[in-house]
């Protein structure tokens, strides 16, 4: 694993086998970054870096064949977002070696991390970070209430979610203000003898200070061609400590103040200048931090290093852990969506099928028109399919039953003629001798097409039901039903009308005895066999098949608040993963303006969540759903964060401003209309974390049907920031930054 290790000034690399160690680049430990951008220089040294790891790798039998795994650990400081992206470009962009990048954070927390005190990691720590000119406060803060997401569903996004970073800088406290306190102190030693120091003079005392000798002693010399002078000036090692740490009281302020409200547990030390002895003892005397105090083993600060090394290939096996994980969990879920999409799309065309039969058994009512329902099913059984011997098999046998039930209605009418007219002379057996008349014909009258149809059929399980003739009427179409249009992916709703039937008039028939049912014959040569399978929805022969409830699809979890349509926390019967759903209820589904409003809501949704599902029909009206965000609202976070308790801008951290003017930046520019802004529907995603990236993310909820232009957002915006910080304060704020 290759960590390069970026400070305000050094470029360092190190590389993680057995153990931690620093590469050489060029025969050098470091490479100064001389006020140049890290991006420019990384990219001049990336050919030495890849090919020092390489050697590395070979004496410690390091598989590099997929690339090498590569992590970056920032300067405590601000790195922009440019910068860092600048930087990850140069290693996207080299081919060989091929670089794996896989996680950045800060130099403190790689540090603590690194450290042999495991518990470190968990706990809320102050780290003192002085690895360049001056010191930075910062604190690694772990909220014990935070829910810590499953690394399966979010992946290294979530791993470090709980933990939080910020920092204080004091750049008149560290390595380059105090040797400027020494500096100032030797040229007044040196005037108290009569020795006033040049600008050369003070030039190479500053030489000096930046590698002091052991005694502390500093010289200047003078030469003529006649006299050569030289003076010098010695420093106790106690007084030398105390003048470097002079300004040491400011951070034992700001760090005091901050113990208790952050509950910190430990105190880290971290860089050569914070070695001093004068400055250990104001930590641990004065401070009273004997207990709590951190200092790594080692004598320079390349054993420091060393354990930032480890550290962040500690935390960056973590999350190629997590994301291996979460690349296992997606993949079940996408076999799994595909196996239930597979079971679903075999179970609609089961459907299907079996309502075309059905549809058949009731069109098919007139023996003389059997080209027509041939010409009329077999195409769309063909669709769904359905073999075209099924279909001429069911319509001739729909048809045989109704031919034959005629036939039997016309014998019946004429034996009840000729009874009337022999009444006269009853017989006694005369009524059996009728129903065997009867029962004989109608065994007797078969048509020779019926007898043709009857011959053995190919095996249907959708089973004709017996048809008991009633009289013919005209086929009426289907009523009209709402669905969605997937030929625009979800996002019109239309109407549309089943096929309608054609209307055949037929006269008007004595009513048919009924007939008894006869299992037709099964052909074992038939190319396909369709298999009926009970569906879990109920449908009769004449009405429409039983729609799905929301119960049916998701385990609805509560109701969310919503002031145009009800609104519901689901999850899938066999997922936990949260949804947001919409429901248009049925009442209002004929309404015209509230579908138009809906189909306005919905559009908006998608064009901001991207992913969610199509408007579909429930039994309780049109519904569709999208992810359920779950994060801290905007009035929570500031609450939280003790923003609405400031009552000057000076008491505004970095971190504060920077926060309130990036709510206004994701607002101004959101592509969505929101004409309903409220405290509670914008949303705080994480604080400033463990990878460096933005110190928060903005997402926003509560989409209305309804438009409101940039100007009106913006000052909706202004109000709710004033109800929460204040309105006197918060009007200071805006003249202060324009807003």
């Amino acid at each position: 694993m290759l960590c390069i290790i970026f400070t305000k000034k050094k470029l360092l690399v190190g590389a993680k086998g057995d153990i931690p160690r620093l590469l050489e680049v060029n025969g050098q430990t470091h490479i100064n970054l001389d006020m140049r951008p890290m991006e420019e220089v990384l990219k001049d040294q990336i050919g030495v870096i890849g090919q020092s790891y390489l050697e590395f790798a070979k004496k410690n039998q390091i598989d590099i064949s997929e690339g090498i795994t590569t992590s970056i650990a920032f300067p405590v400081d601000h790195v922009n977002e440019n910068e860092r992206n600048a930087v990850r470009e140069v290693l996207k962009s080299t081919s060989q070696p091929n670089f794996k990048f896989v996680h950045e954070e800060s130099l403190a927390v790689s540090f603590i991390n690194g450290l042999k005190d495991d518990s470190l990691a968990s706990e809320n720590v102050a780290v003192v970070e002085a690895m360049d000119d001056y010191v930075n406060l910062c604190y690694v803060v772990h909220d014990p209430k935070a829910e810590t997401p499953n690394v399966k569903e979010t992946g290294a996004e979530g791993l470090f979610e709980n933990e939080s970073f910020e920092f204080f800088p004091f750049r008149d406290f560290g390595q380059s203000s105090g040797n400027e306190k020494v500096l100032n102190e030797l040229l007044v030693e040196f005037s108290s003898v009569g020795l006033t120091i040049d600008m050369k003079g003070q030039m190479e005392l500053a030489h000096q200070l930046l590698n002091p000798n052991e005694d502390h002693i500093y010289t200047v010399s003078r030469r003529t061609d006649t006299v050569g002078l030289e003076a010098e000036v010695q420093l106790t090692l106690d007084r030398y400590e105390d003048l470097l740490t002079s300004n040491r009281q400011k951070v034992g302020s700001q760090l005091s103040s901050e113990l208790g409200s952050k509950s910190i547990q430990k105190v880290v030390l971290l860089g050569g200048f914070l070695r001093n002895q004068k400055l250990q003892s104001f930590f641990k005397d004065e401070l009273k931090l004997n207990g709590k105090l951190v200092l790594a083993d080692g004598k320079t600060e390349y054993d420091e290093y060393a354990i930032i090394v480890e550290g962040l290939s500690k935390r960056t096996a973590k999350v190629l852990e997590a994301n291996k994980l979460y690349a296992e969990e997606q993949e079940r879920k996408r076999l799994e969506a595909e196996k239930r999409a597979k079971v679903n799309a075999e179970l609609q065309i089961k459907d299907d099928r079996d309502a075309l039969l059905e549809e058949l058994q009731r069109v098919c009512i007139d023996p003389n028109k059997r080209e027509d329902y041939e010409r009329m099913f077999i195409p769309r059984g063909a669709k769904l399919g359905i073999p075209d011997v099924v279909l001429k098999w069911n319509i001739s046998e729909v048809l045989s039953r109704i031919e034959l039930a005629r036939e039997i209605g016309d014998t019946e009418s004429g034996e009840e003629g000729a009874e009337e007219k022999a009444d006269e002379k009853p017989s006694a057996n005369g009524s059996l001798a009728k129903a065997a008349k009867v029962e004989s014909k109608a065994e007797s009258k078969e048509t020779p097409k019926a007898k043709e149809e009857s011959k053995p059929a190919p095996k249907v399980v959708a089973k004709p039901k017996p048809v008991v003739e009633k009289k013919p009427e005209p086929v009426k179409a289907a009523p009209a039903t709402a669905v969605v249009n997937k030929e625009t992916k979800g996002t019109q709703v239309t109407l549309r009308k089943t096929a309608e039937a054609p209307k055949i008039e037929a006269k008007a028939e004595p009513k048919p005895a009924p007939v008894e049912e006869t299992k037709p014959a099964v052909v074992e040569t038939a190319p396909a066999v369709i298999e009926k399978e009970e569906a879990p929805a109920p449908k009769t022969q004449d009405g429409p098949r039983r729609k799905m409830s929301l119960n049916d699809l998701f385990v609805i979890k509560g109701a969310l608040p919503d002031g145009d349509f009800p609104t519901k926390k689901v999850s899938f019967h066999a997922e936990q993963e949260m949804k947001v759903v919409k429901l248009l209820p049925t009442k209002d589904m004929e309404d015209p303006t509230q579908r138009d409003r809906f189909q306005r809501l919905y559009e908006k949704e998608l064009q901001y969540f991207g992913e969610m599902s199509e408007i579909e029909e429930s039994k309780e009206g049109l519904f569709y759903y999208r992810p359920f965000i779950e994060r801290t609202t905007l009035g929570e976070f500031i609450k939280k964060n003790g923003l609405n308790k400031k009552l000057h801008l000076d008491d505004l951290t970095s971190a504060d401003l920077k926060f309130i003017l990036q709510v206004f930046k994701e607002i101004r520019e959101l592509k969505i209309s929101h004409a309903g802004l409220t405290a509670n529907n914008i949303l705080v995603l994480a604080k400033r974390k463990w990878n460096l990236s933005k110190n928060v993310e903005i997402r926003v909820v509560g989409f209305t049907p309804e438009d409101a232009t940039q100007e009106e957002m913006i000052k909706q915006l202004h109000h709710i920031f004033a109800q929460l910080l204040g309105t006197d304060f918060y009007k200071e704020f805006r003249e202060k930054f324009q807003l």
